[in-house]
């Protein structure tokens, strides 16, 4: 049963009090009302000693539901915590894939204890996932599937997925193998319950499906599941056997976690700062080497400044338009960078025409530039009628910065993917210090030319 209260703070509230009173008994009465992912998500906001008490006191299925919703921070408390014997039992609840993540998180001597106490069959299944890369498609999927032989009869299929629904959950199709136990169709349960009990399984599926091998990236994973709107995808060694399959809720919390990552890697932090639980020196520390590339940027800037400084004491009212020149370029580059990064990740732009892509970005900056720059030069012209063609200067200034800023986002995170550097981590700080500084340096330059010569 799922609490029907009507917002988070209403739901905890009467937990908080069953804990401050340190009511056991009734608080694991109110447990039992809750989802887990509610659960979870009521742990987070706990001091320690309450989030291992309240952990404490689930049974071992509600227990299991709940750590693989924990957020990273409480999980690492928990499995600090939790005797090895417990630990034991939750694991061996789990689904594989969820299990394998599990012990991936604990020291090996401690994984090799839990492994030691669940079954042999399990303990094998977990390890051949815990051997795949973490981020492909071996690395996330559950090995617990429906499949069935092409040569069984529909009805000798159904008794099997019978069978089967004790152990696999949220089954929709049946996969089919071939003798070899390679993936040859799939046949949905709706199908195979309206078919002929005594035709072949071979005659009904649905042959050719689609399927991802286990060494490919999860993005790629993720596009197939949206592209061709799958709950599910079958895994395939590379002798194409059946060896698993992905579901759509890991799929979602790929999704997550890849556009996490790259927002992440585009502020310059890192994972753990976004669960804010590294330590703040190790904070700024991450931070540091991005943030110094604009510092080198800031420097080359204010050496640009002191080099057109004659020109800047003849017409001190540049100063006033520098900050709206380099702030718009600023803006259209993150703009530019942002889609391109996320283009990149999910596929949507293909770097091999570099050419059209960037020829795009550029249209888009110069109607941004020649809007605001004929803009800013009709205010600049009413503000300053007496310095002569300050308006084209400002005008001009403005149109250039957001051109080069719509150049400079589109082509840096390409060219950086294509000499494998990732465009999420670097592309941020080295556009907008490389958009000031051009920028910068171009305007000064259109007004010593322009209004000094």
């Amino acid at each position: 049963m799922v609490s029907t209260m009507s917002t988070p703070v209403e739901k905890q509230k009467k937990l908080l009090e069953l804990l401050d009173d340190d009511d056991i008994r009734e608080l694991i009465t109110e447990l039992g009302l809750y989802h887990p992912a509610d659960i979870a998500e009521f742990l987070q906001f706990l001091l320690p000693h309450e989030k291992k008490l309240v952990f404490s006191v689930l049974d071992t299925k509600t227990a299991a539901d709940v750590i693989v919703e924990l957020d990273d921070a409480t999980l690492d408390l928990i499995l600090k915590d939790i005797q090895t014997k417990r630990l034991s039992e939750i694991v061996d609840d789990l689904e594989s894939d969820d299990a394998a993540d599990i012990i991936e998180e604990l020291p090996d001597d401690r994984a090799q204890e839990v492994l030691d106490r669940i079954s042999d069959e399990d303990a094998e299944e977990i390890q051949k996932l815990m051997g795949y890369d973490e981020e492909s498609a071996g690395g996330i999927m559950q090995a617990e599937l429906a499949s069935v032989r092409e040569d069984e009869s529909v009805a000798s299929a159904i008794e099997e997925v019978r069978e089967m629904s004790t152990e696999v959950e949220d089954i929709h199709s049946v996969y089919v193998t071939d003798r070899m136990g390679r993936l040859v169709g799939v046949l949905p349960l709706r199908k195979m319950i309206l078919s002929s009990p005594k035709v072949p399984v071979s005659t009904v599926m649905e042959k050719d499906p689609i399927s991802v091998t286990v060494d490919i990236d999860q993005e790629e994973v993720a596009r197939i599941v949206k592209k061709y709107d799958l709950v599910a995808v079958p895994v395939v060694d590379a002798a194409g056997k059946l060896v698993g399959r992905i579901t759509i809720d890991d799929v979602v919390d790929i999704l997550e976690e890849e556009a996490t990552e790259d927002i992440i890697k585009l502020a310059g932090a890192t994972d753990d700062e976004y669960a804010w639980s590294s330590s703040v020196l190790r904070s700024a520390g991450t931070r540091l080497p991005w943030l110094f590339a604009s510092w080198i940027g800031g420097l080359f800037v204010s050496l640009i400044i002191g080099y057109f400084r004659n020109t800047l004491t003849e017409v001190v009212v540049l100063a006033a338009f520098m900050p709206v020149i380099a702030g718009m370029g600023g803006n259209v580059s993150a703009q530019s960078s942002t889609l391109v990064v996320r283009g990149i990740a999910i596929g949507s732009i293909d770097v091999k025409r570099l050419g059209s892509v960037l020829f795009r970005e550029l249209r888009v900056g110069i109607i941004l530039g020649v809007t605001y720059g004929i803009l800013l030069g009709i205010v600049a012209h009413f503000l300053y009628l007496d310095i002569v063609r300050l308006w084209l200067v400002v005008g001009l200034g403005i149109f250039a910065s957001m051109t080069i800023a719509s150049g400079m986002g589109t082509l840096v995170p390409i060219i950086l993917h294509k000499i494998g550097v990732d465009p999420a981590v670097a592309s941020g700080p080295f556009i907008s210090t490389t958009t000031d500084i051009l920028s910068i340096l171009m305007y000064f330059t259109l007004a010593t030319v322009i209004i000094l010569r």
